[in-house]
């Protein structure tokens, strides 16, 4: 049972990994050419030019695939290896695999309720600030992380998520230009192409809204209902194009159990080459990394023990230790706090590593002034990408003058100098780009 386990799990992975590498292929393919076709039409659209080439070479086909084939495709590898294992399973080999998976699942459940109940929005953020960039290593397998995971997102992403969509609009339609602001809120933009599979919406003999997608019709509705609630149908088409949902929840369970049970087996592992006793290193495998797990959960975040009031958060601000002064951050910024000595501060916190200055956007984000500003369009210069993002986020939320969407447009446009940090960061011209994105629809300036 255990070689058909491990033979099945191994080629069914390596199955896998061949189908995401060309599902990712795909994908790029269709972003590189509606990309394009965009520019062509007059759009400010992301990724540059730097990033566009490098869409269809192998290296970055491969690395993207990979997150999807080590989430999704674990997932697939492990439930068909069990499937096909239990044509071989006999009484005592049953009750030996309870034995063993019982105090697993155990563990994993215990560690994701916590996880969940607690913080499950940024647990993930928390082991990046505190393990990958306080030291070199970490920031390169961050940069990395960073580098191909947009390439993954878009191929797995719902229609109405995409970053870059192309649409048709029947130039018979008199609200032809209401339609076009309409839909470049939501992230559609206009051509005068036609492309099959793009939103197209169609002009009927009866004066309504014809919705297609590859030459079959969706559905239809009334001028004026989907101008009153345009992203009911939207949501509505995004759902009846959407073929990736299935592997995007394959992807999620993939994602936090996944790397529970890696941890679990590395500890497994070790503890099984000490005693060469599979059910004594299980048992102690299955104690240890819950608590181990929950631990460094309650390392991370020292706030679900005892939450800081407002005055003790501002206290921590002028502590001597970074891990204090970047925990009053987080706080402030999650408890929408305002500090009034924040601004007095602000010159040495800029001083910081990466994680504080990354916070420190972050916080500065929440309250529009001339020294925010400043403060942020400096750190948009910063030699960290993950600073640059979180400064642009902040900027687009605090200032809508006609300078700021000058960056926004230089970052996404002017990006193709070998010399300029963004060239090859399609991350941070995603960012800049979801800020000039806000910028017009905020000023109305279609």
């Amino acid at each position: 049972m255990k070689k058909a386990f491990i033979i099945t799990f191994s080629i069914v992975l390596i199955l896998s990994g061949f189908y995401f590498f060309f599902l990712t292929y795909i994908s790029n393919q269709n972003l590189y050419f509606t990309t394009l076709l965009l520019k062509e039409a007059g759009h400010i659209v992301g990724p540059n030019t730097t990033i566009l080439s490098s869409m269809l070479a192998f290296k970055v086909v491969l690395f993207a695939s990979f997150f999807i084939t080590f989430t999704a495709g674990l997932v697939i590898a492990f439930t068909i290896a069990i499937i096909v294992s239990i044509i071989f399973i006999t009484r005592d080999s049953f009750f030996k695999i309870v034995k063993m998976l019982l105090p697993i699942i155990i563990s994993v459940t215990l560690v994701v309720t916590t996880f969940y109940i607690y913080d499950k929005k940024n647990v993930f953020l928390k082991i990046r600030d505190t393990f990958l960039l306080s030291n070199t290593l970490g920031e390169t397998i961050n940069n990395f992380y960073y580098r191909y995971t947009l390439h993954a997102a878009e191929t797995l992403q719902s229609p109405i998520r995409k970053h870059t969509k192309p649409c048709w609009i029947d130039p018979k339609i008199k609200e032809n230009s209401k339609l076009k602001k309409i839909l470049f809120k939501y992230g559609w933009l206009a051509t005068n192409k036609k492309i099959n599979n793009a939103l197209i919406i169609k002009k009927n003999f009866k004066s309504e809204f014809d919705f297609i997608y590859n030459n079959k019709l969706l559905f239809r509705t009334s001028i004026e209902k989907f101008i009153d609630t345009p992203e009911k149908y939207l949501s509505l088409y995004s759902k009846k194009t959407d073929s990736r949902q299935f592997l995007r929840l394959l992807s999620s369970i993939g994602l936090m159990p996944g790397i529970l049970i890696l941890i679990f087996f590395f500890i497994y592992s070790i503890f099984f080459i000490a005693f060469r006793k599979s059910r004594k290193a299980n048992l102690i495998a299955s104690c240890i990394t819950p608590l181990l797990l929950i631990s460094l959960f309650v390392f991370l975040t020292p706030e679900i023990l005892k939450k800081p009031n407002k005055a003790d958060t501002e206290n921590m601000l002028f502590s001597t230790k970074p891990r204090d002064r970047i925990q009053a951050l987080r706080i402030i910024y999650m408890e929408n706090y305002d500090i009034e000595n924040l601004p007095h501060i602000t010159s040495e916190l800029i001083k910081g590593k990466a994680v504080e200055k990354y916070w420190l956007a972050n916080t500065l984000g929440m309250k529009n002034s001339k020294e925010n500003i400043k403060t942020l369009k400096i750190l948009i210069k910063d030699d960290s990408m993950n600073v640059r993002c979180a400064a642009i986020n902040a900027l687009s939320k605090i200032d809508s003058s006609k300078n700021s969407l000058k960056l926004f447009k230089q970052i996404i446009k002017n990006s193709n100098s070998n010399k300029n940090q963004n060239n090859n960061q399609w991350y941070v011209q995603f960012y800049a780009y979801n800020a000039y994105k806000k910028w017009i629809i905020t000023n109305n300036s279609f």
